[in-house]
């Protein structure tokens, strides 16, 4: 949209933003729920196996640790020590064997949407920052655009830099 007044350019950054962040964090807070739900049952389902096929849990386990390296003897050794502790080596199970961490707080992925859609919120509306800070000292619009890309380069530039 060229050639629209200021006005309308913030009206529609804002209200893009806010549904932009309340898509990526919801999204976020239910992707995270279903890992989660996916995790319970599969720990549901090594709990059962190992309850009812205990030997056949531990030489997996054992199998999985030669062939990442250990020696047939010290896996044995680390999986039987493991195996006495039930929860621990569940957790074990589910990271090793299935390659997904074990389920945690249930409240956590809210918590995980909240932050997304928080920082959406403060990285999305930076570019709509420099038309609102400098709307008041710049009388041409095309200034403001021009103010506005670098404002937000410079964040990006600056979240790349912290990230790396």
């Amino acid at each position: 949209g060229g050639g629209l007044d200021v006005d309308i350019v913030l009206i529609l950054g804002f209200s893009s933003l806010v549904a932009d962040a309340l898509s990526m964090g919801v999204g976020d807070a239910l992707s995270s729920k279903a890992a989660s739900e996916v995790a319970v049952k599969e720990k549901k389902r090594e709990r059962w196996e190992l309850e009812n096929f205990p030997e056949g849990e531990v030489k997996e386990m054992v199998d999985i640790y030669e062939q990442r390296g250990m020696s047939r003897s010290d896996a044995e050794v680390v999986v039987t020590t493991l195996a006495k502790y039930e929860e621990i080596f569940l957790d074990a199970m589910m990271r090793d064997e299935l390659g997904m961490e074990p389920p945690g707080n249930e409240g956590d992925h809210w918590k995980s949407g909240a932050i997304c859609f928080s920082s959406f919120v403060v990285c999305g509306s930076v570019p709509l920052i420099g038309f609102v800070a400098f709307m008041p000292l710049v009388e041409k619009d095309s200034t403001l655009f021009i103010i506005s890309c670098v404002l937000t380069a410079v964040a990006l530039f600056t979240l790349g830099a912290v990230k790396s």
